[in-house]
């Protein structure tokens, strides 16, 4: 029986239609109890499979502007949104995912990371943490999402890097944003501007994956750059946020920007 307070929302686009096949074959299999409805945002191309329903938006005039095309279309009050490119590799518990946004909503959450990348500032129970107001990159594409505040924070022309530090910015006055802890929702990021990650291709061909080998693999300088700019991510989020934002602030009067 569907549950339909709360959409599944795959966000995509018809150059990643490739990934369509292992998305999928790694969702249901890792989230076969999955007892909401499951949307796939897309431009023009139909992804055929009964358990998933294409939402279409046409030709791109922008990211942002998309992303509210597809929305306007869910009539659920809540959206889980989810990257094309981010396969499962582990089982989701689907009684305790439930229980976490049953949570959620009853504590009037606006957004909720499915990772703690960006450490909560402190705990609501074992399950959730929460994100105090002016905590740098407190809006990420990916998580759960209150459809009507979601709606609310997209201004269209952006792209979703421009979305998450401007949205940031835009949400930090509000509260209502937490994180779901532990690892229920486990994926690998498989592709990074539109190249795959050699290590993850591996995983993917372990699985036995559907594959476009047409799709190139990063390497040489692009893979060194992406592994760097990882690093370098990991060591700026060690430091407490609001140390971080006063570095930021300092560093800013001499070009640097996060």
């Amino acid at each position: 029986m569907q549950n339909d307070n709360l959409s599944i929302l795959v966000l995509s686009c018809d150059k990643y239609s490739d990934l369509w096949p292992p998305f999928f074959q790694c969702f249901l299999k890792f989230w076969p109890d999955c007892e909401y409805p499951i949307y796939l945002g897309a431009n023009k191309k139909i992804f055929a499979n009964d358990k998933v329903k294409t939402l279409l938006t046409g030709d791109d005039k922008d990211w942002s502007s998309s992303l509210r095309k597809i929305i306007n279309q869910i009539n659920s009050d809540y959206i889980f949104i989810i990257l094309e490119d981010l396969f499962l590799v582990k089982e989701v518990n689907n009684q305790k995912f439930k229980e976490s946004f049953n949570i959620l909503v009853k504590n009037n959450f606006n957004h909720c990371h499915v990772s703690t990348l960006i450490k909560p500032d402190y705990l609501l129970n074992n399950d959730v943490g929460v994100y105090e107001k002016g905590i740098p990159y407190r809006v990420n594409v990916l998580g759960l999402w209150r459809k009507d505040y979601l709606s609310k924070i997209i201004i269209d022309g952006e792209n979703p890097w421009n979305f998450e530090i401007m949205g940031s910015y835009r949400s930090s006055y509000d509260d209502g944003f937490f994180c779901l802890l532990g690892e229920n929702f486990k994926t690998i990021n498989a592709v990074e501007k539109g190249r795959w990650y050699p290590d993850k291709l591996k995983i993917a061909e372990e699985f036995g994956l559907e594959l476009d080998r047409s799709r190139p693999v990063l390497k040489g300088v692009y893979l060194l750059k992406s592994n760097l700019q990882k690093i370098i991510v990991k060591l700026i989020i060690l430091m407490p946020w609001k140390q971080r934002v006063k570095l930021m602030n300092m560093l800013r009067k001499i070009l640097f920007s996060y």
